[in-house]
């Protein structure tokens, strides 16, 4: 049987590179990798591309990278609850990318499937969709979401065996399998 080696965090946190984009499993602050987040804030990688439903709370998880001002881009569904994140969008700090919560999920596990991309009537209509590609499909106007890929992603799950499977359960069953599919 294959065995998988196992890395400290520390270890695993170096494995990313500046100027990468990072998917980030967890739902809110729920199942959130938030150990492999602050060992990452404690990395000189800087200009990452942060994907994930929220960008953390103020100092914890995401937001430490936030923080510490390694982040250049977002893109996620729910950036409100950090005040911090909010700011940041707000003053051109961070360039923000807005999907619906749904859309979000479906374009990182598109991205794990090599999906090149779906319609959907959500967002369809609204400043969500400002620059998007959409057409009318059997009469409903639907806008085209791209697949999300990343460089690496950062999960959290309940267990794991020696040949490197994760299992994952109740809230972990979230975003976290497809964030894992999702990264090359």
């Amino acid at each position: 049987m294959r065995r998988v080696p196992q890395i400290s965090i520390a270890e695993a946190a170096r494995l990313f590179r500046s100027g990468g984009k990072l998917i980030v499993g967890g739902f809110g602050m729920s199942r959130h990798p938030v150990p492999l987040l602050h060992a990452l804030a404690e990395t000189q990688i800087r200009d990452l591309t942060y994907v994930g439903i929220n960008v953390g709370e103020p100092g914890l998880g995401g937001g430490v990278l936030l923080r510490s001002g390694r982040l250049e881009r977002a893109i996620g569904s729910c950036f409100t609850g950090n005040a911090e994140a909010l700011r940041a969008a707000q003053s051109g700090d961070i360039e923000v990318e807005l999907l619906p919560q749904g859309s979000l999920g479906e374009a990182i596990r598109a991205g794990g499937a090599g999906i090149g991309g779906f319609f959907t009537p959500a967002s369809a209509g609204t400043p969500l969709a400002d620059g998007m590609e959409t057409r009318l499909v059997d009469g409903h106007q639907m806008v085209l979401v791209r697949p999300i890929r990343g460089d690496g992603s950062l999960i959290r799950a309940w267990k794991a065996d020696t040949a490197g499977n994760l299992h994952c359960r109740m809230p972990e069953s979230n975003f976290n399998q497809a964030a894992a599919r999702a990264s090359a």
